[in-house]
């Protein structure tokens, strides 16, 4: 009897919910899911996919059938916070995730920031996985200029590292890739 009521509390949650085994095979995915996965096309499911092999991963790796996980997922014009989970049933285990979606207001906190075409270059370098040597020898500089753009630019977005720095850029939804007009 609980079993039912907690199959009709997943097919009426305001919340997309999606079942997966460790085949990544969709077991069961509640309306608002399908709603969800409709807007974001295969590009999200393929990131939730991701997610999934990650647990899977995890679970593998502590040597356990019990593992969860949140997050926040920015896809597209939507931001999605999900909850993950797994648990056994007999020797199979699945994963459990729940899931909304948001309106990306994470993108209204912050104002799109006008970067010149040299802050650009470094960017796109520092996107690649470049060092501050490697920067310095492409674009002809010395060092210490990479590090003095590395530093302004960190003021004017207001971070304190590359990977802050990348992340605040793509949320704030600032071009890297094109050129300035």
């Amino acid at each position: 009897m609980m079993g039912l009521k907690c199959w009709e509390f997943m097919h009426q949650s305001d919340q997309g919910v999606c079942i997966v085994n460790s085949r990544l095979e969709k077991i069961y995915t509640n309306e608002q899911a399908n709603k969800i996965f409709a807007v974001g096309g295969r590009k999200l499911y393929r990131q939730f996919e991701y997610l999934f092999t990650q647990m899977f991963r995890m679970i593998t790796a502590a040597n356990t059938a019990l593992c969860n996980y949140s997050g926040i997922l920015i896809h597209s014009n939507m931001v999605i916070h999900y909850h993950c989970f797994s648990f056994q049933q007999g020797t199979e285990t699945f994963l459990f995730m729940a899931f909304d979606d948001r309106p990306n207001t994470e993108r209204a906190y912050f104002q799109p920031i006008a970067f010149t075409p040299r802050e650009k270059e470094i960017l796109q370098a520092i996107a690649q996985g470049k060092t501050n040597k490697q920067i310095s020898t492409m674009l002809c500089v010395g060092l210490e200029t990479v590090k003095s753009h590395l530093r302004n630019l960190f003021t004017k977005v207001g971070v304190r590292s590359r990977a802050e720095l990348i992340a605040r850029v793509q949320i704030a939804g600032s071009t890297v890739n094109q050129p300035e007009e």
